[in-house]
């Protein structure tokens, strides 16, 4: 069995399942048949075989957090914070004020943030 075609109860939910896609950028792959697996037959859906550009994002890197600042109860800042060496987009910066125990989204989607006290 070729293992882009796709199978299902349907024509329009099924299972789809690749080759390992490792190149980043944009690959092509092509489905020959879409196979319903109510009846075992071939589809009678009109575009198959069809194939179709999947783009193929590279593995996030979480980076490097600079400066370590311990930040003690009755500091001033302001503390600026910058996020380098990172891969992918940011997607928030959390706060926590009890060690981790539970988190806070503070919204911030840029590589720095500045906290002040």
């Amino acid at each position: 069995m070729d293992p882009n075609n796709i199978t299902g109860s349907d024509t329009t939910t099924g299972t789809f399942t690749t080759l390992a896609l490792t190149p980043v950028g944009t690959s092509n792959v092509n489905v020959p048949t879409v196979t319903n697996t109510s009846t075992g037959c071939d589809s009678s859906y009109s575009s198959s075989p069809w194939s179709e550009d999947m783009i193929v994002d590279p593995p996030t890197v979480p980076g490097t957090l600079t400066p370590n600042y311990t930040i003690c109860d009755g500091d001033v800042g302001p503390y600026v914070f910058t996020l380098t060496g990172y891969t992918g987009t940011v997607q928030n910066w959390d706060s926590s004020e009890n060690d981790g125990f539970t988190w806070l989204d503070i919204g911030n989607t840029t590589d720095t943030h500045t906290v002040v006290s």
